[in-house]
């Protein structure tokens, strides 16, 4: 039985695809998930090609490789959530939503809305005909806000549809006139077959402080003074996705993207959030940040004051989940990277040592964990470079004039607490992007030295079959002279 690191080797890297030229097949990929299993994608690629005989999958780093007749991206765009045509709405809609309405925090047990209408119905808006013009619509709203909302767009997993319909989408981000921006941030989800979009990052914030003059923002019968400010921005985190029993280089890692929207009324103290991620994990925790928090009186909307300081509390929240298992995936690249090319450092070589044979596909191998490698340095600058941005928000909304002077001094304290934590994840992030950085120079002195052997190893093999050609043609020599002995004697003896 061969040794577990080749039966590894061979797994996930030996295999290749035939080439797709004149071949009528293409090659696509689609990211190995769990969760996502290779059952799953071939149950989808059949709604496709219900003919195709052999989709001829194998695994292949962190993808699922298969052949199919045209690339997925060329056959369709991605979708972003449910369509009444495609999908069984009734079914899979789900906006899971909590509100915060009493002065203790306590915040009500979590509604799931299953449909379109019951959306409707739960925000309380009622759309009459116009009584001047018979063609147009008016739309009435009857339920103020609560102190606090949070609303959670998600979907199965990051790269499935969205639970929700676009006609959903729309009256939620226009009834709380949600800043247009965030579309931006919400587009890196739905069904999708790359990950190209995992590199999009970005902070957007909008400040209205000044008294209102208008009607379209100042409406007290629903908790809206017109003088708010909001924000939005995406996050990533990292986590273990499965650990293999048979080898660490087979354990599954996965890098997760959220989008945060926050609007907060500096009047009235009302609160809204908008999160979109793929699972429901961060809903679980800002379930158990207002459950704790409401027991302990951290988190609750008594007055204006209070409501503020949970909305740090929020933030901070979103800024942990960013920053949790940065390091132990940066450790495991670590770890993996030595196992595939410690000895190519500390290994000796030369005749008579039982040095290990270097073949292509080890350069193909570095190549891969310098791009895992990358990738962590380029996402985890873009996590740093938000809360960078996060904390200017704050740091200079406090300081202009039309923010309240009560509110202002009423949360000085908290503000330098949350400055502080602030520094305190950025810090771990830098950190972790100069770990990133050094191991990823590390594996390009790697492959040069790997190229190295692999030179040497060509060298060794024309310097032997130079020795072989030498011992043969002195073999050669050998039968010519002993013919040459004695093929004049048998010649005579002939004759």
């Amino acid at each position: 039985m061969e040794p577990a690191p080749e039966r590894v080797r061979r797994t996930t890297r030996r295999p290749t695809l035939p080439p797709e030229k004149n071949t009528g097949r293409v090659q696509d990929k689609y990211s190995a998930y769990d969760d996502f299993a290779w059952e799953e994608i071939e149950k989808f690629l059949r709604t496709k090609w219900p003919q195709w005989k052999d989709f001829n999958p194998r695994k292949f780093n962190d993808n699922w490789q298969f052949e199919i007749p045209v690339k997925l991206t060329d056959l369709q765009p991605s979708y972003f959530c449910l369509t009444e045509r495609e999908d069984d709405v009734d079914e899979i809609y789900e906006i899971p939503v909590i509100d915060t309405v009493n002065g203790i925090g306590r915040p009500f047990v979590p509604k799931n809305i299953h449909s379109p209408a019951k959306l409707n119905t739960w925000l309380g808006v009622q759309v009459l005909p116009c009584t001047n013009d018979p063609s147009a619509q008016q739309v009435i709203a009857q339920k103020k806000d609560p102190k606090c909302r949070f609303i959670y767009l998600y979907a199965e997993h990051s790269r499935d549809k969205l639970k929700f319909t676009l006609d959903s989408l729309c009256q939620l981000l226009t009834y709380y006139q949600v800043m247009p921006e965030y579309l931006d941030f919400m587009l890196v989800f739905g069904s999708k077959s790359d990950e190209r979009d995992l590199r999009f990052s970005g902070f957007r914030d909008q400040i209205r402080l000044k008294p209102s003059t208008s009607a379209r923002h100042d409406i007290p019968e629903l908790g809206r003074s017109g003088r708010v400010f909001q924000l939005c921005y995406n996050l990533k985190s990292v986590y273990m996705k499965n650990a293999s029993k048979e080898n660490r280089k087979l354990d599954a890692w996965s890098i997760r993207n959220a989008a945060f929207y926050h609007h907060f009324d500096v009047e009235y103290g009302t609160t809204l959030w908008i999160v979109t991620k793929g699972g429901r994990d961060i809903l679980d925790q800002y379930q158990n940040l207002i459950s704790s928090g409401a027991q302990s009186g951290e988190i609750c909307y008594d007055d204006l004051a209070s409501s503020y300081r949970s909305t740090l509390a929020t933030h901070l929240l979103y800024c942990h989940w960013s920053t949790e298992d940065w390091r132990w995936y940066i450790g495991w690249l670590e770890d993996i990277v030595d196992r595939e090319s410690g000895m190519a450092v500390d290994g000796l070589r030369g005749h008579g040592y039982a040095h290990k044979e270097y073949e292509p596909w080890d350069i193909q191998d570095l190549q891969h964990w310098q791009d895992k490698t990358n990738e962590v340095v380029m996402v985890v600058e873009a996590n740093a470079k938000i809360l960078r941005s996060l904390r200017k928000f704050y740091s200079d909304l406090v300081v202009k004039k039309d923010f309240p002077l009560a509110l202002r001094n009423a949360c000085e304290d908290d503000m330098d607490a949350f400055f502080s934590q602030l520094d305190g994840f950025i810090d771990d992030f830098d950190m972790q992007i100069a770990r990133a950085r050094l191991l990823a120079n590390i594996i390009s002195d790697r492959k040069e030295l790997v190229l190295q052997h692999l030179q040497s190893q060509a060298s060794d093999r024309t310097e032997q079959l130079n020795r072989n050609l030498e011992r043969e043609t002195v073999v050669m020599r050998i039968i010519t002279i002993v013919t040459l002995i004695y093929l004049p004697a048998t010649f005579v003896s002939v004759s």
